[in-house]
């Protein structure tokens, strides 16, 4: 006769290796989508012809099945490289602002006034200002990648022969 002690213990046996195959189908589907973002995030600069661009292909990958650890970490990286965006976007502004033909103009003009070297000394100052925020910003962008690379290791995801970011 079986008694109820054994029918509780093969029923907890029972739960035990179903819930480990939980844990291992959880574990494979985090390690998959993991996966996914880091093959997709591996191309995200192929062919860009900015850094806004690179941010809206990473912006468009889906890491909604990952974990939630692995998604913060995708976030700041976006974020890093938004901040990349902005420094770019500075470039540019410097460009116009000391090498167009208004700043000739301004650069002529002040120097009547006796301010020769007035343009000169703003334009050094916003260049130094310039390679500051791209070395930070860069750094950044590679603390991040660290952070996410790490985590998906973690999973049991392999990273790309070649990173980008």
């Amino acid at each position: 006769m079986i008694t109820f002690k054994q029918v509780s213990f093969v029923m907890a046996i029972a739960a035990s290796i179903s819930l480990a195959g939980c844990g291992a189908m959880t574990a494979n589907k985090h390690r998959n989508a993991i996966q996914r973002v880091l093959d997709q995030n591996a191309r995200v600069t192929d062919n860009a012809t900015s850094v806004a661009q690179i941010v809206s292909r990473m912006r468009a990958i889906d890491y909604s099945n990952c974990p939630s650890d692995f998604r913060q970490a995708y976030v700041t990286h976006i974020h890093a490289w938004e901040m990349l965006a902005s420094v770019e976007t500075q470039a540019k502004q410097y460009g116009t602002n000391y090498f167009s033909g208004e700043a000739m103009i301004e650069s002529f003009i002040r120097g009547a006034m006796g301010d020769p070297f007035g343009k000169a000394q703003e334009a050094i100052a916003a260049k130094n200002q310039l390679q500051q925020s791209y070395q930070y910003t860069t750094n950044q962008i590679k603390l991040t990648l660290n952070r996410v690379e790490e985590i998906a290791v973690g999973y049991g995801a392999s990273l790309p022969a070649q990173t980008n970011q």
